[in-house]
């Protein structure tokens, strides 16, 4: 869930960008003087200070599609315990080039990006006994979709900055290691027994991860190249937590271990190819 602190983020962002969009006077926006000199009523000249023509921003785009490959890093990648003995959490991205993104400007600096990504977060438990080495349980698996209110800085020059900010939705999986989804004390242990599809003295455990709501703040920069094309380049941070349910079945009977929130806020870089409409 989006946590408060995400929510006063945006309360001091609004100020500038209302800045920026126009809703108050911005010092940086005002258009350069030059002097002019011209003959007084009297006899002479007079020389004042005239303000120059601004030039003009380029043409609105309104729709623009692309593609984009990105990285992420997590914020806490290691904690006492994040739930049981899972103490660190390994991130993976994917970095080919396919996360489809569209941004729509309703109004010439104002506009709604749509986008997804995906992240896979392998766990890691302490290691048992002296010497002892790190197991795996798991990875989760989060699929996000995220909506985004854009604003852009329109210039006369190729490169557009802008920021944004918004929400995130996170559809969130595990994917068991088999040794321990079905009970083995050990991965050497399960591979010394022919690695056998079936729980051990029918012990099975299982993680069931929630569903999420998180809170986004963006920032990048888009270049134009040429017949409609530009290449984008943005920093993201995903505030976001996910709840992991921990329940272990033995003997028949289905034993609850409980529920632990799971801190999966994480920076992410993305560059991108798109096409303006």
């Amino acid at each position: 869930m989006i946590r408060k602190w995400g929510r006063v983020w945006l309360c001091c962002a609004a100020p500038a960008w209302a800045a920026a969009a126009g809703f108050v006077e911005r010092p940086w926006a005002r258009p350069p003087e030059r002097e002019v000199s011209a003959a007084a009523p009297t006899g002479g000249r007079v020389t004042y200070r005239q303000a120059a023509a601004a030039p003009a921003p380029e043409p609105a785009e309104n729709l623009q599609v692309g593609v984009r490959a990105t990285a992420s890093r997590l914020r806490d990648s290691r904690e006492e315990f994040f739930l049981g003995h899972i103490n660190e959490l390994e991130e993976h991205s994917n970095l080919l080039p396919y996360k489809l993104y569209l941004d729509w400007f309703f109004l010439p600096d104002w506009g709604l990006e749509l986008t997804f990504d995906r992240l896979r977060v392998r766990t890691w438990n302490e290691p048992s006994g002296a010497g002892g080495e790190q197991v795996s349980d798991g990875s989760l698996r989060l699929n996000e979709l995220l909506a985004l209110l854009l604003w852009r800085y329109r210039n006369d020059t190729a490169w557009t900055p802008y920021a944004g900010v918004g929400l995130v939705l996170v559809a969130a999986g595990f994917d068991h290691a088999t040794w321990w989804h079905y009970g083995y004390s050990s991965p050497q242990e399960w591979e010394d027994l022919g690695k056998p599809a079936e729980p051990f003295r029918g012990k099975t455990r299982q993680l069931d991860p929630s569903d999420a709501v998180g809170f986004v703040l963006a920032g990048g920069c888009k270049r134009r190249l040429a017949n409609g094309w530009s290449l984008d380049a943005t920093l993201r941070y995903t505030q976001v937590d996910v709840d992991l349910h921990y329940t272990l079945e033995f003997g028949g009977q289905v034993r609850d271990k409980g529920t632990r929130s799971v801190p999966l806020d994480h920076l992410t870089l993305g560059l991108g190819l798109e096409y303006a409409f």
